[in-house]
């Protein structure tokens, strides 16, 4: 992405933050954004594409408190929270992934830039990055509330449309509890075809972060003890699925399951709503999977963990 004027910078960032606004607000939450998925039209109108990798409220995956644990985005873009393995908000991970857009967008070049792939890491997940000195003081204040590595204070998308570098120039939004538009020109959320039962590939950021001995966690905050990844073959990603809803029912848990855009889960719950386990399955290649399991910290049901050991063979 080369360095744009500050002016264009303004206009086609409004346009980003009031199409993340605009989905926030309907409960869906991208969780890629960057350059690549930024489409401008005939007319310079960004349009902001590939909700493959969305989450959305009410979907399943996000939790009563709206924090999910899928790792997802892509590598110069992802939140440091997501980096860390922690349950995150996806709207504050958008917010990061946006704050990096448009640092890129007003510098022409990365904010975490490192030639080793850890280093790059290790730079995001401690929000340690220099603005240029031609930025003004309002982008630099602007840009240094949404890198802000602890998420409980970065700002939120609504406080991004309200931020004083971007109501210059005599722009101003509509912000209400549905939507969030800019008057430049109504951005345009472009909706995505849910695949087919488990159909997309993992990229290569997926690949880094979850296989078997390669494993961020380790490396920037410890051990993983409640959870376990593993590589399945010759099963499809529904055969698994069907055999953990199975289990869950017959130990009377409340079963939420979900297969689309991407990946497939069940998210397992006791009475009253506490969560018990959770399997995610993704496709590697063909019949080759990536399962992924995760039981609560202070598990009360050890039994059932033997069970579902057993019948996923991990």
């Amino acid at each position: 992405m080369g360095r744009a004027d500050e002016p264009v910078a303004r206009r086609l960032f409004a346009q980003l933050a009031s199409a993340v606004a605009h989905a926030h607000a309907r409960g869906v939450f991208h969780r890629d954004v960057k350059p690549e998925n930024l489409l401008l039209d005939e007319r310079g109108d960004l349009k902001l594409t590939d909700f493959g990798l969305c989450a959305f409220a009410g979907g399943g995956e996000l939790g009563a408190d709206g924090l999910t644990a899928t790792a997802c985005g892509s590598p110069a873009y992802v939140a440091p929270e997501i980096l860390l393995k922690k349950r995150y908000d996806p709207g504050k991970a958008d917010v990061w992934s946006c704050g990096v857009v448009l640092f890129s967008l007003t510098a022409g070049y990365l904010p975490f830039n490192d030639g080793n792939l850890m280093g790059m890491y290790r730079k995001i997940c401690a929000g340690r990055f220099r603005c240029p000195k031609w930025f003004a003081p309002e982008l630099r204040s602007l840009i240094g509330k949404m890198l802000d590595p602890n998420p409980s204070t970065r700002i939120k998308v609504g406080g991004i449309l309200e931020h004083p570098w971007l109501v210059k120039d005599g722009m101003s939004f509509v912000v209400t509890p549905t939507v969030g538009s800019c008057y430049y020109s109504t951005p345009e959320v472009v909706e995505w075809e849910a695949e087919s039962e488990l159909a997309r590939e993992m990229n290569a950021f997926d690949i880094l972060t979850f296989a078997s001995g390669c494993d961020l966690s380790g490396l920037l905050i410890g051990t993983l003890s409640d959870r376990v990844r593993f590589i399945m073959s010759g099963m499809n990603g529904k055969s698994v699925l069907d055999q953990v809803e199975e289990l869950g029912r017959e130990e009377g848990f409340v079963v939420r399951r979900k297969e689309e855009a991407g990946f497939g889960g069940v998210l397992l719950e006791a009475l009253g709503g506490k969560f018990v386990a959770q399997v995610s399955v993704y496709r590697l290649h063909d019949e080759i999977l990536f399962v992924e399991a995760e039981r609560a910290s202070n598990e009360e049901e050890p039994k059932f963990w033997d069970k579902l050991r057993a019948t996923l063979k991990f």
